[in-house]
């Protein structure tokens, strides 16, 4: 099926859209209302300053650029695997890829027990998603 990257991000769009009403909707019913939103982004393949709000004039990223200004910017960080999905699974789990047992992109699966951010938040009330690029897996 091929899709146009416009209708890509129309459909992404709606999906997103509706994610704030449904936070709202989750946090009455668990009477937790004021718990601050936290949006992790993360790109493939960008050099450090491929951002205006890193310093680059010759890009403009405003909506990024003010995330950025209201949020947090981790600007001294290193990369845990040198292929993709270690690398994610790494930011994922706070441990190197001999720790959490993804080593490459094709052995992408995680034990069950393992430590995640995103599962650290559930446990205090967080509903959480991933969208976009994963490829990892829970054995």
């Amino acid at each position: 099926m091929s899709i146009s990257r416009r209708q890509f991000l129309a459909v992404s769009a709606a999906g997103v859209a509706s994610l704030p009403a449904l936070g709202n909707i989750w946090a009455q019913e668990e009477g937790k209302r004021n718990q601050p939103n936290i949006l992790f982004l993360v790109t493939d393949d960008q050099r450090f300053d491929a951002l205006a709000c890193a310093g680059n004039s010759a890009i403009r990223t405003p909506h990024i650029d003010k995330l950025a200004k209201t949020g947090v910017v981790f600007t001294n960080t290193i990369c845990q695997g040198t292929a993709c999905v270690p690398s994610r699974a790494s930011m994922l789990t706070a441990s190197y890829p001999h720790n959490n047992g993804v080593y490459s992109n094709q052995c992408a699966a995680m034990h069950p027990t393992q430590w995640t951010f995103p599962r650290a938040l559930q446990e205090t009330g967080y509903y959480t998603a991933i969208f976009g690029k994963s490829h990892f897996q829970v054995l």
